[in-house]
């Protein structure tokens, strides 16, 4: 199935030639809505509204592919999580569901589930094989974590194991529900992992706690011949035995050395990132082009050269067309040695 998307993403993938390297820093409905002149209330709250701003950054930057992502609290909320809308900033929580009463959450009805998976399904009618559509999506720990008091639910790791197991399937079943629906629309799926970062769980705890209710995420995607895309904040390097345990194509990765995980990787797992998204939010072009021309450098393996997470909202456009610039620069050098 992959070999029949021809966009950049996917032919960079399948035969890791150079001259295919495609632009994709993580730009999500966040910065594309800021661009666009749209409210963040505005955008979280419509699929349509994020589809037109990540087709107007699309259009503005040539990007390889766009992010559908509005906030970490989307499956969250149809599952219970109360939240606080205000105009410009993203929504808090209120009140949290009671544990006996989670339940999986229907991906066609409930919040605004239905609104990711319509921003999805337009950006690939708008996009076609021009530009990759990945509709971001929670692993099934960080969702239990949001479903929870994020304190309690990290001692009651150690404190109350059976609990939070019970939370978790019930956030895996939530997950494989939604994950079939994004499968369904075309797009990929890409798996956010916020809070499983070797920065806030042991190797230990992601074993018993992450990764047996990740598998069967996987194991999804991969059976309707998709590759698996993962970002995980913080630290990787600690978990790194643990990631490849879980075979993912591609780890998009924070701000780390990116030289020395393709090394610890063994060139299994593409990497993806990493430029700093503070440098890209506060720096000039020319630090952004410097920057952008030292992670080059670091690679000594095919990386997707990416962000280390979001691109911020009020990101200057000419610091992402800096880093644009020396990636098509890259490119056309390379299409020329190739060339003869």
């Amino acid at each position: 199935m992959l070999d029949l998307r021809k966009n950049r993403f996917t032919k960079y993938l399948l035969g890791r030639k150079k001259s295919d390297m495609p632009f994709m820093p993580i730009v999500t409905g966040d910065h594309a809505s800021f661009i666009s002149g749209v409210k963040r209330k505005d955008m979280i709250a419509s699929g349509k509204v994020m589809s037109d701003s990540l087709i107007t950054a699309q259009e503005e930057y040539g990007l390889d592919a766009v992010f559908v992502f509005s906030d970490v609290y989307v499956e969250a909320e149809a599952m219970g999580v109360k939240l606080h809308y205000a105009d410009d900033e993203f929504p808090k929580v209120i009140d949290l569901p009671n544990p006996s009463e989670i339940r999986p959450a229907d991906p066609l009805q409930d919040g605004r589930l239905p609104e990711m998976i319509e921003a999805g399904s337009l950006c690939l009618q708008k996009f076609g094989n021009r530009s990759e559509v990945f509709v971001v999506l929670k692993d099934p720990f960080s969702l239990s974590v949001l479903l929870n008091d994020p304190e309690v639910f990290f001692k009651n790791c150690l404190k109350d194991p059976e609990a939070n197991k019970n939370l978790l399937k019930i956030s895996e079943d939530n997950q494989l529900l939604y994950l079939q629906e994004i499968l369904q629309t075309g797009a990929l799926p890409l798996i956010g992992a916020p809070y499983t970062s070797g920065s806030l769980i042991s190797p230990a705890l992601f074993r018993e706690f992450v990764s047996p209710y990740l598998k069967s995420m996987i194991k999804l995607i991969k059976e309707n011949g998709n590759p698996v895309i993962m970002h995980i904040c913080g630290d990787t390097e600690v978990i790194i035995n643990e990631i490849i345990q879980l075979e993912p194509d591609v780890l998009s990765i924070d701000e780390l050395d990116i030289g020395r995980h393709s090394k610890l990787l063994s060139g299994k797992t593409m990497l993806m990132g990493n430029l700093s998204t503070t440098l890209l939010l506060k720096e000039t072009e020319k630090q952004v082009r410097k920057a952008t021309l030292k992670l080059f450098e670091s690679m000594n393996s095919p990386c997707i050269p990416s962000t280390s997470c979001d691109v911020p909202r009020e990101t200057p456009k000419n610091n992402i067309h800096a880093m644009l610039n020396v990636i098509n620069n890259f490119r056309t050098s390379i299409s020329r040695i190739d060339q003869g």
